[in-house]
């Protein structure tokens, strides 16, 4: 379980002890707590405590107004948020709603922190490209492993 949910537990729990938060008000909040229903898409909020690391949003088949629901879910629940293959146009319209984030257009990804990423400190992932044709890939793959906590080097047109 990482940092954030760990947390958001406690001062649940604490709320609980102190009759700050009902059972029942407690226990609404944990039943949503793995997915969040949205009707075009069901988030899933237990991908951290899963895998280590939020959900990616694929942005490609989606609308903004649905990457910003998604989007907006996620930050509710504390988790930093990767969107790939993301245009330009939606990009914009996301940017306006999350003025931090930040967009890389040569590889198509959005990143929104909320808290800093942490180190996972298993040592160093290299991305290699063939050409530079394949460096939008690479970036794609480079920011993904950032996000995900991994120190990155990259050797382009080789």
């Amino acid at each position: 379980m990482n940092d954030m949910n760990l947390r958001r537990l406690e001062e649940l729990l604490k709320k609980v002890r102190a009759g700050k938060t009902s059972i029942d008000e407690a226990m609404a909040q944990l039943k949503s707590l793995p997915f969040e229903d949205l009707g075009f898409t069901r988030v899933d909020h237990h991908r951290s405590l899963r895998k280590g690391h939020p959900e990616v949003i694929w942005g490609e088949g989606k609308t903004s107004r649905q990457i910003l629901s998604i989007m907006n879910e996620l930050k509710k629940k504390g988790q930093n948020v990767l969107i790939t293959r993301l245009y330009e146009n939606k990009a914009k319209a996301i940017q306006k709603a999350f003025p931090k984030s930040q967009y890389y257009p040569r590889s198509k990804v959005l990143t929104y922190l909320i808290h800093p990423v942490k180190d996972q400190g298993k040592g160093t992932i290299l991305v290699i490209t063939a050409g530079t044709t394949d460096i939008p890939v690479a970036e794609e793959a480079v920011i993904t492993a950032q996000f995900m906590g991994n120190h990155v080097e990259t050797l382009y047109d080789v």
